[in-house]
């Protein structure tokens, strides 16, 4: 995993500010220094003689929001200042050789830094795990909220304490498949009861631990095979709170809904329902990836589930997955290629050592970053 040296990147921001006397923003309008000391810069803009002030450690903060959040629009920037469009043009200066903009409604844009962030899953009740997790750099969790509430502790409590950062997602698919084990045995209510009484609980969930800063975002709740109800659910959520909220858009779901959906302008899109098509049907996953990334080239997609070949050959975004603890589930001992496909491990590797070499592999995928950028390896 790579840490955001933010103190770094913004002196070389400096130094360049100060050879060049400019920066731009996306579009190529001019901010022109005026004067800089040890606190602050001064700018004024091509739009306008009126001098700007921006602090250098809002300057900082703004880059370790941009590197954990790792994709930003202007409006995200006024947290931090009234100058939020010279904000973004700072963070497009600074990361412009390791982002990709989108182009949004309005004349706006979106930059998104490449590279693959893989969130670990599996450890809501695991803190042994989730330290290994931890000592191998990797910072940044997925949470089951179905296993949240089989939990006798919140794990979202443990995130500041270990310096771990998290994405909600509804444990949709485990859900699924507790009520159909209560089905066989006796079940006082409706499947659509259950759905209800279960999305009422997590949107709960989710208003209690919005305004948490390690907490990134939440997954929706999804029905499998059920685009309309999928949707009806997302309606009632963003209806019910106004927290980071990742719509989920099922591989063998209709374009037209994703369509919508990339109208929508959201800063990630789950792509779910991949996992059963992984082991025996590789090929129509890569058919409709291969459509999708064609189709939505600047949009930012999660894999969810996934952890294989898949998140290098179709540029992932993000994604989330428990296979690197396969060799502790499955006997499964085999570990990461370069390339992201696996193989058997050596013997004289113990699953212990599999595990970590794993955790490390797919922590590193977010490392497709230049080091002049001045990252923490």
């Amino acid at each position: 995993m790579i840490k955001c040296d933010s103190r770094k990147i913004e002196r070389k921001f400096q130094r360049r500010l100060k050879k060049r006397g400019a920066f731009y923003t996306v579009n190529g309008a001019v901010n022109y220094l005026k004067q800089q000391n040890k606190n602050c810069i001064y700018i004024c803009t091509s739009k306008g003689q009126a001098i700007i002030q921006i602090k250098r450690e809002t300057i900082r903060k703004c880059i370790d929001y941009f590197f954990h959040k790792r994709t930003v629009i202007r409006k995200d920037m006024e947290q931090f200042s009234a100058y939020s469009s010279s904000l973004f043009a700072i963070i497009w200066d600074c990361f412009s050789d390791v982002s990709k903009i989108q182009k949004l409604n309005n004349n706006m844009f979106r930059i998104s830094l490449v590279g693959t962030r893989v969130y670990f899953s599996g450890l809501e009740r695991s803190p042994g795990m989730q330290k290994i997790v931890k000592e191998q750099k990797g910072d940044y969790l997925l949470y089951n909220y179905y296993s949240i509430t089989q939990s006798s502790k919140d794990p979202v409590v443990t995130l500041e304490e270990n310096q771990q950062y998290c994405i909600i997602d509804s444990g949709a698919f485990s859900f699924y498949n507790a009520y159909k084990k209560e089905k066989q045995q006796i079940c006082l209510f409706s499947e659509e009861i259950m759905q209800e009484m279960y999305l009422d609980g997590f949107i709960d969930y989710i208003n209690k631990h919005k305004d948490n800063a390690r907490v990134l975002g939440f997954i929706i709740f999804d029905v499998i095979g059920d685009e309309k109800k999928t949707i009806e659910n997302y309606r009632c959520i963003k209806q019910r709170t106004n927290a980071e909220i990742i719509p989920v858009w099922q591989v063998t779901g209709t374009i037209e809904y994703l369509s919508e959906l990339v109208a929508e302008e959201h800063a990630v899109i789950c792509l779910g329902g991949m996992v059963p098509f992984i082991s025996k049907r590789k090929e129509y996953l890569r058919e409709r990836l291969g459509y999708i990334k064609k189709k939505f080239p600047t949009q930012n997609f999660h894999f969810l589930g996934v952890a294989d070949e898949l998140l290098k050959e179709y540029g992932a975004f993000s994604s989330d997955s428990t296979a690197y603890l396969n060799a502790r589930k499955y006997d499964d001992n085999k570990i990461y290629t370069e390339n992201g496909y696996r193989e058997k491990a050596p013997t004289q590797l113990s699953k212990l050592r599999i595990i970590e070499q794993n955790i490390r592999f797919l922590a590193g995928l977010e490392e497709a970053i230049p080091k002049q950028i001045n990252f923490l390896l």
